[in-house]
């Protein structure tokens, strides 16, 4: 069973991350922008869906931390608001998921092999490890 950490700081947007994971297959755990580290330390996620606007850090700055510490976990950030892939050419995205999302829009976008580069938003038709148009690393 693969294991998805939900870091968001919004109880409310937590729970329905939840019920729609466990309804994927998932075990999941929660955290809020405090306890996400020691959550990490414990567990070996597959996935991690970070919100984008908390209280005290952004979403990115979270997922830059995953990325250099915890490379095996496929990180997407997650907002209400319209995010641009290209925005966020620091950090390595599995992706963008817009909230509230629907199942099955949950369950492409976390099974989906890359539909788009996340860097520079080219269409993509195959499976990468790097996108052809731009060279960025792509993390499936």
């Amino acid at each position: 069973m693969k294991k998805a950490l939900i870091i968001n700081d919004s109880r409310l947007e937590r729970m329905v991350l939840q019920d729609q994971l466990t309804r994927l297959g998932y075990e999941v755990d929660v955290a809020d922008e405090y306890n996400w580290l020691g959550k990490l330390t414990k567990d070996n996620f597959d996935v991690a869906i970070v919100n984008y606007t908390m209280c005290e850090i952004t979403g990115d700055k979270i997922i830059s931390t995953i990325n250099s510490n915890y490379p095996s976990v496929k990180c997407y950030l997650s907002s209400s608001n319209n995010l641009a892939s290209e925005d966020f050419n620091e950090v390595e995205l599995a992706g963008i998921i817009k909230t509230p999302v629907t199942l099955e829009s949950l369950d492409n976008t976390l099974n989906d092999s890359f539909a788009f580069c996340p860097y520079c938003g080219k269409s993509l038709n195959q499976n990468f490890s790097y996108c052809p148009y731009c060279g960025s690393k792509l993390i499936l």
